[in-house]
């Protein structure tokens, strides 16, 4: 899955989790709270939610859900870093 330079090999996998974080900045840059809550609440829905969260592995992806629940009509911004030729996004609210 990692090649000699560290950055991941598979195509496959990158698709995935860019699909992946296609979801969730579609669900955390949602306006509408209720709408934002009815994409969260549906999370394991979204494109390799397995794969980037495991069944009893998600306790890394609660925190976004509950901070994007208290952010009320706050709109969500993000920045995107680059980790072994991978996008990772990080939200944020003012």
């Amino acid at each position: 899955m990692l090649s000699g330079d560290g950055t991941i090999e598979s195509d496959a996998f990158r698709t995935g989790h860019d699909a992946w974080n296609a979801a969730v900045t579609d669900a955390a840059t949602t306006k509408d709270v209720q709408a934002r809550e009815d994409k969260f609440a549906a999370w394991r829905s979204w494109p390799d939610a397995y794969v980037s969260h495991p069944p009893r592995g998600s306790e890394h992806f609660m925190p976004l859900a509950v901070c994007a629940g208290a952010a009320g009509e706050e709109e969500a911004k993000f920045y995107v870093d680059d980790y072994v030729g991978l996008k990772i996004h990080s939200y944020y609210w003012d």
